[in-house]
Parts: C-alpha cells; structure tokens; sequence
C-alpha cells in the first residue's frame, strides 16, 4: 500500500460511538487526532499551516448544527480535497448534494469502520482537483454549487418559502427560483418529490 502522507486529522463527529471507531482507525493507521465541533471546524482546518492534513466528518447526529456545518464544508473544500464526509442511511439525494459542495469522499456511516482505513491509506483515492469539476459528478448544470445557492437551499430546508427568502436575502422572488432552479439542475433532481425528500433529508439530521 502506499505510504500515509497525512500527519494531522480533524475529527468532527459528534455520536460516540462513531466517533470512538472513527478515531481508533485513524490512530491505527498513525494520525494525530483532533476532536472539534462544526463551530471549530473552519478555524482549525484553515488555521493548519500544513498540507498534510486529513478531515473526517460525520453528518449524522450533528442536530441543530447542520446547517453550519454544510456551509463550513463548502468553504473548506475551495481549499482542500483531502476531506471525508460519513452519511447516515439512504441518502442518494444528500450524496449528491455533497457532491455539489465539492466533497469526493463519501462513505455510508454504516461501512465507517470498513472502509475509513482503505480511505486513508490508499493515497490515490485522493482526486485531483479537476475530479472536483467532473460533469459526471453533477447533474444537468456542470460544477459546484454557489454560496447564494447553498443559502437559499438551507432556506427552503427551514420551512421558510420563496418570499420569505426573498425579503430575508433582499433578493427578487425571481432570484430565489432561479437558485433554486440551478440546484435542482446540479443535482439531477427532477421533480418536487425529489426535491422535498431532499429538504426532509437535511431537516431529518436537524431533528436528530
């Protein structure tokens, strides 16, 4: 196997038991583990002078720090592709979206102890930054999602409606749909069902 280049991991889980295995497999495999919430994830990572550095997120049981959590993911990943995102269930529509926010590396929660150690080891799991703008990766709107996207997005997810986001963001009710629109479009989501269950999905964590 290729060797570990990492020196330093950023564990952000807040289960227990996720988060016990999640840091025994990273100190098996000789990391340096730092346990952070999602409000300390955007100054650790970004304060790391080193590009040795390994992020590992679990999305499940976060609760009410969701949303704080996607929007520091998204920030992260312009600046690094080394990240790890573990989701609970099901949740084709919310890999996707991960996706969108540029994260390459999702596993399900489920496999974390199965799969964490090939993830971290095996160096050319890691894509190249070109990979982060794959076609592929997306759906009919090529590359990630924007800020003003994501915001209105969470938006939606809160219960709050076109207008409401409107006058919240001081943008137009026609802006609102056209973000929402594009998102719909990166995430090959095609009907309002499948965009609802994708709200669901996000409130559902929120509730947890």
């Amino acid at each position: 196997m290729p060797k570990n280049n990492f020196k330093r991991a950023l564990l952000c889980e807040s289960r227990l038991l996720y988060r016990s295995a999640a840091r025994y497999s990273l100190e098996e495999n000789a990391y340096s583990v730092l346990e952070i919430s999602p409000h300390q994830l955007l100054e650790e990572a970004c304060g790391y002078n080193g590009k040795d550095q390994l992020i590992v997120i679990g999305i499940g049981g976060v609760g009410s720090e969701i949303r704080t959590l996607l929007q520091a993911i998204y920030r992260l990943t312009f600046f690094t592709s080394n990240i790890i995102v573990s989701l609970p269930g099901d949740n084709g529509h919310l890999s996707v979206f991960m996706k969108g926010l540029g994260v390459s590396h999702i596993i399900p929660e489920d496999l974390l102890c199965e799969t964490l150690s090939t993830y971290i080891n095996v160096a050319s799991v890691l894509p190249s930054r070109s990979e982060l703008t794959d076609k592929s990766h997306y759906g009919l709107l090529a590359g990630r999602i924007s800020t003003c996207e994501l915001n209105t997005l969470l938006d939606f997810s809160r219960g709050m409606s076109a207008n409401e986001i409107a006058s919240f963001r001081h943008i137009s009710y026609k802006t609102v749909f056209t973000h929402k629109r594009n998102v719909a479009l990166r995430m090959n989501i095609k009907t309002s069902l499948q965009w609802l269950e994708l709200l669901v999905q996000i409130e559902k964590i929120h509730s947890l």
